[in-house]
């Protein structure tokens, strides 16, 4: 869905810059162009970090730790939790939720 609409947005805009031969200002397509890279931006997946906001409980998620790394954890009741089930020695200091699961066709 997003992909489509950045797409429309820059074809748009690249069609604007084109059609115009100069004679407009450029400054709908800019507009364009930058709404389609705040898009794009938005929808990057990012390391949330754990000062800035925590992950809603009971729900997995990729954690980040000093010494573990990258793995899958979650929050119960305030405790964070790793697979196999252990508690981490440390909080983890960043997180960003998993991405959903491939579409079947």
């Amino acid at each position: 869905m997003y992909d489509e609409l950045v797409k429309q947005l820059r074809d748009n805009a690249e069609f604007l810059v084109k059609a115009s031969s100069g004679c407009l200002s450029n400054g709908f397509s800019d507009t364009m162009y930058q709404a389609a890279d705040a898009i794009v931006e938005l929808i990057k997946p990012r390391w949330i970090p754990t000062t800035e906001q925590l992950p809603e409980l009971n729900v997995a998620c990729l954690v980040y730790n000093k010494y573990y790394g990258p793995m899958v954890g979650w929050r119960v009741d305030g405790k964070w939790f790793r697979i196999p089930g252990s508690r981490f020695p440390d909080h983890p200091t960043h997180w960003m939720p998993l991405p959903q699961p491939p579409k079947e066709e």
